[in-house]
């Protein structure tokens, strides 16, 4: 489905971008926390003004229609954060191919950030759990190759991503694959292997880890 900037359909997406010969390795979007997370902080915020607005009528402090008028502008605005929530959460992509690394962001029904990003130009990758581990989520850091005109390294932070150690593993093992696709001596066929080898333990540590 697409909603102005917003594209739900993640097959769509991948079109965009996989080229012929191109396989993917790895899909995910982004951990549960994403979601449950902010709306925690917001629901909290939210119980407190409005039990500071039913305060503060009761009391005479202000009057109950400029409060029933905040209160309702609040309620709205809530709403939108809950609808927005759900799109950083359901929406967030990270795809990685024998290729590319690309990221797919939807904030909201407006606006759409797509990265990708060349496995060449990766130098490393880090992965660190968020919240002591609960939950197996965490961030992955990519380390981009120093530009000229930048004078320094770029780095790519994506958080809130499930089994982040499994992730930051398929991106080195394409990175590996990348490198070994130079020699002429290797057929296509030996290729297919260790591509099908990286699936194979991705989703052996995958298991493991759930």
């Amino acid at each position: 489905m697409h909603i102005l900037a917003l594209e739900t359909n993640l097959g769509k997406l991948k079109k965009q971008f996989l080229a012929e010969g191109e396989e993917e390795l790895l899909s995910t979007t982004r951990h549960i926390f994403a979601f449950l997370i902010p709306i925690f902080w917001s629901s909290l915020l939210t119980i407190f003004l409005l039990s500071a607005g039913i305060a503060a009528i009761a009391t005479g402090i202000v009057a109950a229609p400029l409060a029933s008028l905040f209160l309702l502008a609040w309620l709205l605005f809530f709403l939108y954060q809950i609808a927005a929530t759900v799109i950083h959460w359901r929406y967030h992509f990270l795809v990685v191919t024998t290729e590319k690394v690309v990221v797919i962001k939807h904030r909201s029904f407006f606006y759409q950030d797509i990265f990708p990003l060349h496995l060449e130009n990766i130098i490393s990758t880090r992965s660190e759990s968020q919240f002591f581990g609960i939950g197996n989520c965490g961030t992955i850091q990519l380390t981009l190759e120093q530009k000229k005109e930048l004078g320094s390294s770029q780095e790519v932070i994506v958080d809130y991503l499930p089994r982040p150690s499994v992730v930051a593993g398929v991106i080195e093992n394409a990175i590996v694959l990348k490198k070994q696709r130079v020699p002429v001596d290797q057929g296509p066929q030996d290729q297919a292997q260790k591509i099908e080898d990286v699936r194979e333990k991705t989703e052996e540590e995958t298991k493991e880890k759930a």
